[in-house]
């Protein structure tokens, strides 16, 4: 399924690369931006040994369209896949247990950026500040570790594995907060290259102990909530959508 998206994401966008039309006029302009980059995810949890996170990262791939209206004002908008990778401490009985947890995103960010010194210094044309908001997507909710010599693969949305979080609590579909800072530099006529820093929170819980009736209760004997609190680096190519 995964890959079959992405196949089809990617013949989107090299199509309309290929077919759109857009003429500059009146200031307006439009540009198509292919960018990766990495972040660092901060949990805010109830559950302590859940915060003891020993490699919380983020990597996204990001396809979006960014419509310059004036020299002031631009609203992005677009397509973010993401892989994270989480893992975890916890004892069970005597032993210590490293909990992996694989997770695949899609993110459909609506950013509306502001360039304050468009009209200061050409080398910052295109510095933006963006403010934005997104609805969020858990494809993949993916969990590995090794207990009693024993190897457990298991997927966090169907398992009844008593080691791991009842399956009902997790939100599948969030809505997120997004904020950036960042620039484009000229490359050639066509293409530019971006540098971006940003952040994003995540509204709603990602895991809420009150969705299953009795309250999952964790370690603390409180139920289970966590917020996402991230912070990212991305780097960016952005190609002018404009004809002759």
């Amino acid at each position: 399924m995964l890959k079959k998206l992405l196949i089809i994401t990617f013949i989107i966008s090299i199509y309309t690369l290929d077919s759109v039309e857009f003429v500059k006029s009146n200031n307006v302009s439009a540009r198509f931006i292919i960018s990766t980059g990495l972040a660092y995810n901060l949990k805010l949890s109830t559950n302590f040994y859940y915060q003891q996170d020993v490699l919380p990262l983020s990597i996204p791939l990001k396809f979006a369209f960014d419509t310059r209206f004036t020299e002031w004002f631009s609203l992005y908008t677009g397509i973010d896949f993401v892989y994270q990778i989480r893992t975890y401490n916890n004892t069970i009985g005597s032993e210590q247990i490293t909990f992996y947890n694989n997770n695949f995103f899609i993110d459909l960010p609506l950013i509306f950026k502001f360039y304050p010194l468009a009209s200061k210094y050409d080398i910052y044309e295109n510095f933006y500040i963006g403010l934005g908001v997104y609805p969020h997507f858990w494809l993949v909710n993916n969990v590995y570790f090794v207990m009693g010599g024993k190897s457990y693969d298991e997927n966090a949305y169907l398992t009844d594995n008593a080691n791991l979080p009842p399956q009902k609590i997790y939100t599948p579909v969030n809505a997120g907060f997004y904020l950036s800072i960042g620039n484009h530099f000229t490359i050639s006529e066509k293409v530019l290259f971006g540098i971006e820093l940003f952040s994003d929170y995540l509204f709603i819980p990602v895991i809420n102990g009150y969705n299953i009736d009795p309250v999952f209760l964790n370690g603390n004997k409180v139920a289970q909530m966590d917020f996402y609190l991230k912070f990212g680096l991305v780097m960016s190519f952005a190609f002018e959508l404009s004809r002759d």
